[in-house]
């Protein structure tokens, strides 16, 4: 990823690597991440959320390279995600999948729903 050309809004993208993923978010986001990280961390739950982002963040999507980018979400301690696929010629980028990476408040974790 960091050997291609990226636009300018990509270049102020945060990247999270994950399991040999990518996760990609504005780092207007940055604050939240942490709070979700400090509140998955008080009710011992870190290694839940890093799974569950984990499992959202696609290397390959269909034999095609892919990246995954990150959102807020109005529900609490939550995100909603959206996965990307590269286009055979190693250019453009185009959305396949969405979902949400969701704090279950019933039995404190998160889920990953599509």
């Amino acid at each position: 990823m960091d050997s291609m050309s990226m636009s300018e809004w990509e270049k102020t993208l945060v990247r999270c690597a994950t399991r040999g993923g990518v996760v990609l978010y504005d780092p207007s986001l940055q604050k939240r991440m942490d709070e979700v990280c400090a509140f998955a961390d008080s009710i011992g739950k870190r290694d839940n959320f890093e799974q569950a982002l984990g499992r959202v963040a696609f290397p390959m999507f269909f034999g095609k390279n892919s990246r995954t980018l990150l959102s807020g979400d109005w529900a609490p301690h939550s995100f909603q995600f959206g996965v990307q696929v590269q286009d055979e010629s190693g250019g453009a980028w185009r959305f396949v999948m969405n979902g949400g990476l969701i704090f279950h408040a019933t039995d404190q974790s998160w889920g990953v729903h599509t």
